[in-house]
């Protein structure tokens, strides 16, 4: 299991990806400039329901969180993983609930728009991926 002091550190993270979030959302809204809503989840793959998404989200995080016996449960970056995955999640169950979609906004070539909060939990599974050992 995680120390107090990783747990503090997931804690930390989670709250600062929310932050980063929300507020790089509210000033792309209010200052007019390009965002789009996703209704979808991931990719913008169709959402049918919104309790169903909310459940599944509060799923990934509980078992993502615990799921600190499948890794070196010593490892800072873990925690940060965890933090990551858990305040992207958030952040957008935050718009979802709010919207009953999800403002993203960054926007590459060739790729769907996203943000703060996707970016989030893709850093957040790579982090989890490096720091997992299978031999632990």
């Amino acid at each position: 299991m995680l120390s107090l002091h990783k747990h503090r550190l997931v804690f930390v993270v989670t709250g600062l990806i929310i932050v980063l979030d929300q507020i790089s959302k509210y000033l792309v809204v209010s200052n007019n400039l390009f965002y789009t809503l996703n209704s979808g989840i991931a990719f913008s793959i169709p959402l049918a329901n919104i309790a169903a998404f909310v459940i599944g989200v509060v799923i990934v995080m509980v078992l993502f969180f615990y799921g600190d016996k499948l890794v070196d449960g010593q490892s800072k970056i873990h925690a940060a993983a965890l933090g990551f995955v858990m305040g992207g999640s958030i952040g957008n169950l935050l718009d979802r609930l709010r919207l009953d979609a999800v403002i993203d906004f960054i926007k590459l070539p060739y790729w769907p728009a996203f943000n703060v909060a996707d970016g989030a939990i893709v850093v957040g599974i790579f982090l989890f991926l490096f720091c997992y050992n299978p031999q632990a």
